[in-house]
C-alpha cells in the first residue's frame, strides 16, 4: 500500500511551493517526490508512473480527496495498474496517515531550518533529505532499520 500527500512551504520571498510525497506504508520508503509551485493530476500521474517503473505498481493507493487525487485521469491510471484507490473521508480530519512521521521529520529537520532561495534550491535540498531519510533514518516500527535497509532485508527473506 502506498500513500500520497502534499506538504507546503515557501521560499525566502514568500512564494509558496508544494512537495508531493509518495511513500510505501509497509517499508516507509519515500518512493517519489515532486516539488512545484502548482501541481495537477497530470503531474501526480507522472510521479506515480516513475515510481511504478522503479518499484512496481501498488495494490492500494491511499490519498485524501484533493482534486489532484480524485481526477478522472487519476482513476484511469489506477484501473490500468490494477490499483485500488482508498480515499480518506473528509470527516477524518484527525487521521494523520503513514506520511505524518515523514512530514513531521522533514518539517523539523529541513523546512524549519532552511530558507530556500528558489524552487530549484528547494528541490535539491528536499531530494537530498529524501535520500538520507531512506538510507540512514532508523524507524522504531522497522526494528530501528532505515526504510531501504528494511526493504532489502524483507526482500531477501521473502524471495
Amino acid at each position: 500500500m502506498w500513500a500520497i500527500d502534499f506538504q507546503f512551504d515557501s521560499d525566502w520571498k514568500g512564494r509558496v511551493f508544494k512537495a508531493c510525497h509518495l511513500i510505501d506504508e509497509f517499508t516507509r520508503q519515500h518512493l517519489a517526490l515532486r516539488v512545484e509551485r502548482r501541481m495537477g493530476a497530470a503531474d501526480v500521474i507522472d510521479m506515480r508512473d516513475l515510481a511504478v517503473l522503479a518499484h512496481g505498481a501498488p495494490q492500494v493507493l491511499r490519498a485524501d480527496n484533493g482534486p489532484e487525487f480524485i481526477a478522472a485521469a487519476v482513476g484511469c491510471w489506477a484501473s490500468e495498474h490494477d490499483t485500488l484507490q482508498a480515499f480518506i473521508p473528509q470527516a477524518s480530519r484527525g487521521w494523520a496517515g503513514s506520511w505524518s512521521p515523514l512530514h513531521n521529520r522533514m518539517r523539523d529537520e529541513l523546512l524549519e531550518d532552511n530558507m530556500f532561495e528558489d524552487l530549484n534550491h528547494a528541490r535539491a535540498l528536499i531530494g537530498a533529505w529524501s535520500r538520507r531519510y531512506n538510507e540512514e533514518h532508523p524507524h522504531s516500527a522497522l526494528g530501528w532499520l532505515s526504510p531501504n535497509q528494511y526493504a532489502r532485508q524483507w526482500a531477501q527473506h521473502h524471495q
